[in-house]
């Protein structure tokens, strides 16, 4: 007879497993990592099987209707054994008197639904519903690498329960796939050629994903935990149809700096944006685009490139290169040549708040003004030269796809 709980409460299952229990239990079933994912609502099956979960509509998004309950008994045998319990509100001391509350490896678990059913082995309430289909409210994290090895591993251990992590690669030395293949993210390849950027591969990053809504993370971002809860919120709401801006927190020079919010329009529907080949270039998405608010400082990517200044000037050096190609008519005249870069340092700042870091803030608006600099004279370089626009060495490729220098 099959076993049901809600939706949320399956994810907050796999959520509370500790590291490596995934991996536990596709090696004694003898299945996939993916496949186990998939039972724990993900919507993977180019790389793992379906495993037996269906969805019906209800509260706490949906009535999940388990056929085979072997990788849920396996995974609360997993949480007892570890003396863990499913993360849950509200507590036992605030649990109301009544049956639809029940105490599982020392958490409170809620079932809303009518006349609950103790299920003997679990210990956890279930009823029964018909099968229904999987909801479309899975989301799937995209990340662009190349020799990426450095902090991937940090990066999809934040990852590893959203329904899906798609890592395009581009060709990588590195140990960037095996780390990949460890976490049993979907992989594919998009050839490098002479590219030294990540934007020509971001559309073909986006369109492997298997479901309708994606996170773009670069191979140097952490998503905190609270944002992954709050993209969900947000998708598990019929009316939203919107992509977001989520502000990133950035490093300089051994610290966070705190400015201006560093927004990257990085969270949209598939089916309806398209990433163009450019360096720079933001997504271009068909529905309404909102922020989420500066103030909710839990809800930051944080960025963990920290890289020295002379590493910084040679990034500058080739975004700059592959920034001409994209502004082929552009000139400057004498008066703004003289002014421009004034003009960024002030942005940078004083309106970009930059001025809380004392000398460090001075150093980091200065960055920001030879970004500009090195612009305009390779760009006027060429306008008195004539000679072609420059487009870049083809080493030292940036996974990042905003630098935090400009």
């Amino acid at each position: 007879m099959a076993k049901t709980i809600t939706f949320n409460e399956l994810r907050r299952l796999k959520d509370s497993l500790p590291d490596g229990a995934t991996h536990q239990i596709a090696d004694k079933l003898n299945v996939t990592v993916q496949t186990v994912r998939n039972y724990f609502g993900g919507a993977n099956y180019e790389f793992g099987k379906n495993a037996g979960v269906h969805i019906e509509p209800g509260p706490d998004g949906g009535i999940v209707v388990l056929d085979d309950e072997t990788i849920y008994d396996m995974a609360v045998e997993i949480l007892k054994k570890s003396g863990q319990g499913i993360s849950r509100l509200p507590t036992s001391s605030s649990r109301p008197a009544t049956p639809e509350y029940i105490q599982t490896g020392g958490a409170d678990l809620f079932c809303p639904f009518p006349e609950p059913h103790y299920h003997p082995v679990s210990e956890i309430i279930i009823n029964f519903a018909p099968q229904f289909t999987l909801p479309t409210m899975n989301i799937s994290a995209v990340i662009n690498t190349y020799n990426a090895g450095e902090h991937l591993e940090k990066v999809l251990e934040a990852l590893k329960s959203f329904d899906e992590i798609v890592v395009c690669d581009m060709e990588s030395t590195d140990n960037t796939l095996d780390i990949a293949r460890r976490f049993g993210c979907k992989i594919v390849t998009f050839p490098r050629n002479n590219s030294n950027i990540c934007e020509p591969a971001r559309d073909f990053a986006i369109h492997s994903a298997s479901n309708p809504w994606v996170l773009v993370v670069d191979a140097d971002e952490i998503v905190p935990p609270s944002l992954k809860e709050y993209l969900y919120s947000r998708v598990a709401d019929p009316a939203f149809n919107a992509a977001l801006l989520i502000p990133r927190l950035n490093c300089f020079m051994g610290r966070h700096i705190h400015g201006l919010p560093d927004y990257q329009l990085r969270f949209f529907p598939r089916d309806t944006t398209i990433w163009p080949p450019t360096i720079h270039s933001r997504p271009k998405v068909q529905v309404p685009i909102e922020k989420i608010p500066a103030s909710r400082k839990d809800l930051y990517l944080v960025h963990l490139d920290d890289s020295p200044v002379s590493d910084r000037m040679a990034k500058l050096n080739r975004y700059t290169d592959n920034e001409l190609s994209r502004r082929v008519s552009r000139r400057f005249s004498a008066p703004a040549m003289l002014f421009r870069p004034v003009w960024f340092f002030i942005r940078s700042f004083f309106m970009g708040g930059t001025w809380r870091e004392g000398r460090r803030g001075i150093a980091k608006a200065y960055l920001d003004t030879i970004y500009q600099m090195m612009l305009i004279c390779k760009i006027t370089e060429r306008d008195i030269t004539g000679s072609p626009a420059h487009t870049g060495s083809p080493t030292g490729y940036i996974n990042n796809n905003t630098p935090n220098n400009r």
